[in-house]
C-alpha cells in the first residue's frame, strides 16, 4: 500500500506539472494573441461567425467591443464588391477553401469599418481543426499607409525620371550649341580647375583632344606667372559672379605660348 500511495503522488504531481505547462503555453499564447498590432480573430466554419479576436481587429474594423464583433461575420467587415469587380462573399469562401486545402493563404483584399470606410488589408488565413470544429485563424493587417507611401515613392520616381530626361535633352541641347560655337567654352571645377566640359573649338585652341581636356586641370595650360592672376580673377567671379575679359596665355599641346582672351561666369 505505501507503495501505491507513493506511485499515485508521483503521478498527481507529474499531471499538476504537466497542467502547469500546459497552462503557461496557452496563457503565453493567448498574450502574444491579445497583444499583437496585427487583427487576430478565428472564424467557425460550421457557423460562419467569429468566435475569438483581438483589441487589434476591434480597433481596425472600428467595432465598439468584443462583444460586437463575435455578432459579426466576415461579410459584415468587406464591401459588396472587392476592386477585381467579384462579389467579397464569393472571393472569401474561395480563400478559405485554399487556405483549408493549402494549411495557409495570404492575398491582399479590401476590408470595410461599420462606419462604411474601407481601406487596404494583407490577409494571412490559417486553417485548423481542433476537437471536430474547422476554423479559420484570420490576421490582417492595414496596409494603407504602405500603399500611399509606395505611390508617392513612384510618383517621386517619375518625376524624377521625367526631370532626368529633361534634363538630359536640354543638356544634349546645350553640348550641340556650344560645340558649334566658334569660341571656345569649357566648364571648371572651382576647387579643383579640372575641366568639366569643353567644346571642339576649345580643343582645337588648345590641341588636345576633348578626352585629353576632361583628364587635365585649368592649371596644366596656364603659365606659372598668371597663377596670383589667376586668383584675383577667382575672387572677383566669387564676388560678382564673372569676371573679364582679361588677356593671359596658354601652353599649347606642342608647348608653344599664346596669347588668349578670357571671360568667365
Amino acid at each position: 500500500m505505501p507503495a501505491s500511495k507513493n506511485n499515485l503522488e508521483q503521478e498527481n504531481t507529474k499531471l499538476k506539472r504537466a497542467i502547469a505547462e500546459l497552462t503557461y503555453e496557452r496563457d503565453k499564447y493567448k498574450k502574444i494573441f491579445d497583444a499583437s498590432a496585427d487583427a487576430y480573430s478565428v472564424i467557425d466554419l460550421s457557423s460562419g461567425k467569429f468566435i475569438e479576436c483581438n483589441q487589434a481587429a476591434i480597433d481596425m474594423h472600428g467595432v465598439n467591443s468584443m462583444g460586437n464583433f463575435l455578432n459579426l461575420s466576415p461579410a459584415d467587415l468587406s464591401p459588396e464588391l472587392q476592386p477585381c469587380g467579384n462579389r467579397s462573399d464569393v472571393l472569401a469562401k474561395a480563400h478559405i477553401n485554399c487556405a483549408i486545402e493549402q494549411g495557409f493563404h495570404s492575398f491582399k483584399w479590401i476590408h470595410s469599418r461599420l462606419d462604411g470606410t474601407t481601406f487596404n488589408c494583407l490577409v494571412s488565413l490559417t486553417g485548423l481543426f481542433i476537437e471536430g470544429s474547422q476554423l479559420i485563424l484570420a490576421v490582417g493587417r492595414d496596409i494603407s499607409d504602405i500603399e500611399i507611401a509606395q505611390k508617392q515613392i513612384s510618383t517621386e520616381a517619375s518625376e524624377k525620371q521625367r526631370f532626368k530626361q529633361a534634363f538630359l535633352g536640354e543638356k544634349e541641347k546645350f553640348e550641340k550649341f556650344v560645340d558649334l560655337a566658334p569660341v571656345g567654352i569649357a566648364i571648371n571645377s572651382i576647387s579643383e580647375g579640372s575641366f568639366e566640359f569643353v567644346n571642339e573649338e576649345f580643343g582645337r585652341i588648345t590641341g588636345y583632344s576633348v578626352d585629353e581636356l576632361n583628364q587635365m586641370d585649368y592649371w596644366q595650360l596656364t603659365p606659372e606667372k598668371y597663377e596670383k592672376r589667376e586668383h584675383e580673377q577667382l575672387e572677383l567671379l566669387a564676388k560678382y559672379g564673372q569676371y573679364g575679359p582679361y588677356q593671359k596665355e596658354y601652353i599649347h599641346k606642342n608647348g608653344n605660348v599664346y596669347p588668349v582672351l578670357l571671360s568667365g561666369i
